[in-house]
């Protein structure tokens, strides 16, 4: 396989896995904005609007639409934030703890079957290769948790996007 052709299977892999996360938060959370909301919140208790819309890829003023619908459904409390007296601090409530729960689930779920033809040992080659561009991918705080905002803190040892910022 041609490197042009060894790009192109990764780039069908990658969107393939993508459609079938993003189906799967939908199915836990009725939109993939709020599940990726909850399992940010979840991984980074007291994240602020301001870092959840960057993360999930709204305008500030459609972050607090979803931040307002996630705490009229009882999932997400505010709570004040530690700097600027403005500042909310997100935080996840009981049930919102529970969704999130579900929806990484959900997507852990959705990765075994996806990666069930492979080994153990080819799933590990994957993953350190995954794991190497991964911190190429992270150029900012932003990007970061744009990367990881359907992650499952919980299985993240020594997380490449963490690092690959530290590092910066």
């Amino acid at each position: 396989m041609d490197q042009a052709n060894s790009e192109n299977v990764i780039g069908a892999f990658a969107l393939g896995l993508a459609d079938l996360l993003l189906a799967a938060a939908r199915r836990e959370a009725g939109d993939a904005g709020p599940a990726a909301a909850l399992a940010l919140i979840g991984h980074a208790p007291g994240l602020s609007i301001a870092m959840l819309a960057q993360a999930v890829g709204l305008s500030h003023p459609g972050a607090v639409r979803l931040v307002d619908r996630l705490a009229a459904d009882g999932t997400v409390e505010r709570r004040r934030g530690f700097g600027d007296r403005r500042e909310v601090a997100l935080h996840l409530t009981a049930a919102g703890e529970a969704a999130a729960a579900a929806t990484l689930a959900a997507r852990n779920r959705v990765i075994t079957q996806a990666l069930a033809p492979l080994s153990a040992a080819e799933t590990q080659a994957l993953a350190a290769l995954a794991a190497r561009a991964l911190g190429g991918m992270a150029a900012t705080e932003a990007a970061a948790a744009r990367i990881c905002r359907l992650c499952d803190a919980t299985r993240c040892e020594d997380c490449p996007v963490e690092q690959s910022l530290a590092a910066a």
